[in-house]
């Protein structure tokens, strides 16, 4: 039985992460006063969108669980390695002092793998790794400072990065554990309150892809624009 409460988080999560990525576009490539106007709001929405669509991502992982094989991991792993890659391309091309390396289709990639890893941990060793990755993030990687980027995105700090999107593996991939584990209530109140396809769901079943198709629309887009200015 599909899970539409899923498709509606999913399709949330994309609009107002388009909305957020729009506003940020225009500032930056026509320093347009509506970010700096309302940018406390602007940052709340960018905000609850990142967490909601990596928590349904946990959501997801849930669902798949009994059939996640590794052809499976594959495909979208490359998938997500690709977008993952054009996008540092092109925004190293447009804006290099600011381009993309770790972004949230980046952490994707890397989260696809270590899912596969967790899918195959037994119950109880799933809620051990849970916990120590929530000290490491709250007490432990916060205190200790390395100058390697790779240990930035690991989650330590140190670094000052120019970048426009930057997502560690930790704290982030703790939403992903914790929407696994709170997918059992999703799934009671699909059970209890089923709701019915539409539209909306059709597009949010395909969010993914739109979510790693619209930072190149946009980034082209506005590029377009300004040059025809």
């Amino acid at each position: 039985m599909r899970n539409i409460y899923l498709d509606y988080f999913r399709f949330s999560a994309f609009v107002l992460m388009f909305v957020y990525h729009f506003v940020i576009s225009d500032h930056i490539f026509f320093a347009s006063g509506s970010y700096l106007q309302y940018e406390t709001f602007y940052e709340l929405i960018g905000s609850f969108a990142r967490n909601l669509f990596i928590l349904t991502s946990g959501f997801s992982l849930y669902y798949s669980r009994k059939s996640f094989p590794f052809s499976k991991l594959k495909s979208r792993f490359f998938t997500l390695l690709i977008c993952s890659l054009l996008i540092s391309l092109f925004s190293y091309l447009l804006f290099p002092q600011y381009f993309i390396f770790n972004g949230i289709i980046h952490f994707f990639t890397f989260a696809s793998v270590v899912n596969f890893l967790f899918l195959k941990l037994p119950t109880v060793y799933k809620y051990l790794v849970f916990a120590i990755n929530i000290v490491a993030s709250l007490f432990i990687l916060p205190e200790i400072s390395s100058p390697y980027l790779i240990f930035h995105i690991l989650g330590f700090s140190g670094l000052k990065l120019s970048t426009l999107d930057f997502f560690p593996f930790l704290p982030w991939y703790n939403l992903i554990m914790l929407g696994y584990f709170t997918a059992p209530f999703i799934d009671y109140l699909n059970k209890c309150i089923p709701l019915k396809s539409n539209f909306i769901t059709k597009i949010g079943s395909k969010s993914l892809k739109a979510y790693m198709v619209h930072p190149l629309f946009l980034i082209l887009l506005f590029y377009i624009f300004r040059s025809a200015l």
